[in-house]
């Protein structure tokens, strides 16, 4: 096997990694780059990939007998672009994820969908399942803006976190606004101020802001 990203989401179509902007896949599922295999295509414009991963993450063993089975099912990104022309996609993931706080089985369905209008878009992303017996509700919505080279995005998220725990329902929503400039193939500057609006089990609301420079041989 090698190591792949696990399909699932937006961010099977953006790229992240390595990047302050973040989606939802590695804090729904606790995983986001996996040991295995996965198959991919597209057939009438409608893009499918499907993958089985050991469960581990960045790192292979057996112990506690982890797996990933996973797979999304979405419109071809050959429409990215055209005005008001929506992309959208359907998930689902079950494994025993190992290398987690919390390692037991997590069972997701999920829906994603992105919309362009000229230099501004719009993106979300709706997760349903189970975390071992506590019921997830997650979600995820962008609005970002590019210029026209596509060197500067501006974006503002919301996540939401909703869990059900034996003692009832909890929460976490953290607001995000975000910068990334990249003059050229080598420099990368980005920055992001996150505000947590609540935190699961009452904790304080925290903020914080990050600065990232990139640069590519």
């Amino acid at each position: 096997g090698v190591l792949v990203e696990i399909p699932v989401g937006l961010e099977e179509a953006i790229d992240s990694n390595g990047t302050l902007r973040k989606l939802m896949t590695g804090t729904n599922l606790g995983i986001k780059g996996d040991w295995g295999v996965s198959l991919n295509g597209v057939l009438e414009k409608i893009k499918y990939e499907v993958a089985l991963t050991r469960g581990t993450g960045n790192e292979w063993h057996t112990d506690g007998d982890p797996f990933v089975v996973a797979g999304r099912i979405g419109t071809s990104t050959d429409t990215e672009g055209f005005l008001g022309v929506p992309e959208y996609g359907i998930s689902f993931f079950h494994g025993k994820v190992d290398g987690t706080p919390n390692p037991r089985k997590r069972t997701r369905i999920g829906v994603d969908g992105r919309w362009y209008f000229g230099p501004m878009g719009i993106m979300t992303e709706l997760s349903v399942g189970k975390d071992g017996e506590d019921e997830i509700i997650n979600a995820l919505a962008e609005i970002n803006w590019h210029n026209p080279e596509e060197s500067l995005v501006l974006y503002v998220q919301n996540r939401l976190f909703h869990r059900n725990f034996p003692t009832g329902w909890d929460e976490a929503i953290s607001l995000i606004e975000g910068v990334r400039y990249t003059p050229n193939n080598n420099w990368a500057f980005s920055a992001q101020f996150q505000q947590e609006l609540s935190n699961m089990g009452g904790r304080g609301r925290d903020a914080m802001g990050s600065l990232q420079i990139r640069y590519r041989f």
